[in-house]
């Protein structure tokens, strides 16, 4: 087995860890190390699956009730299998995207770029968007998608990834920066449009600029 860029999701947990104040070295160990060694103690597991996700979860504690608590954070790892089979509808048929009324999180509650184990907002989404389906042969209801917005109206992600476009001009656009997940997926799918030559940019995106859009994309 392999970790798939390894590099570029520990450098986004790493972006996580400082916005809550928290750093890499809080942890008592290499947890890169550790990523590699979960591979190796853990054959048996790949060879009755495809694939799997390695799941990284930190808390630094509660401050209010152990003050050394942040230099004594909880760190748990664990994989959990990436079901392509039943994925595989979405490479094939394609996924129906649904504006929803479910807001994403305001950066008042937290940093939208953060990676966090909360995923309500999605939930809810996608129970909003799959009560509305429009039935079709090739589509059923686990390939329905919620679109989320921000206060502002501008759209986010959807329940599951990062959101493209591409406009009118052929112009592949993604939500800004600062209103969404900092997607390692993205990032990539950004660096090879440039290498290609493709015009890329991050702006807002409202409901009408997606349903005017020649084609909708997602990246996670």
């Amino acid at each position: 087995g392999k970790l798939h860029a390894i590099d570029e999701h520990l450098a986004r947990f790493d972006q996580s860890l400082g916005l809550i104040g928290c750093k890499r070295s809080d942890i008592p160990f290499s947890l890169e190390q550790v990523c590699h060694e979960m591979i190796d103690r853990n054959k048996e597991f790949f060879a009755s699956h495809e694939d799997a996700g390695l799941v990284i979860l930190f808390s630094p504690g509660d401050p209010s009730l152990d003050k050394h608590a942040i230099e004594q954070p909880t760190l748990m790892m664990h994989w959990t299998e990436i079901p392509f089979g039943s994925l595989s509808k979405w490479y094939r048929h394609g996924c129906i995207a649904r504006s929803t009324q479910t807001q994403n999180v305001p950066p008042a509650c937290w940093p939208p770029q953060m990676k966090t184990r909360s995923r309500l907002q999605y939930y809810f989404a996608d129970r909003e968007s799959s009560s509305h389906v429009v039935p079709l042969d090739s589509i059923d209801r686990g390939s329905v998608v919620g679109v989320l917005f921000n206060a502002s109206g501008y759209a986010t992600e959807s329940s599951i990834s990062n959101l493209l476009v591409v406009n009118s001009e052929g112009v592949v656009v993604s939500p800004k920066l600062e209103d969404i997940l900092h997607g390692v997926t993205l990032a990539s799918v950004a660096q090879e449009l440039k290498q290609l030559g493709v015009p890329f940019a991050h702006q807002n995106l409202t409901w009408q600029d997606i349903q005017s859009a020649q084609e909708i994309f997602m990246t996670g």
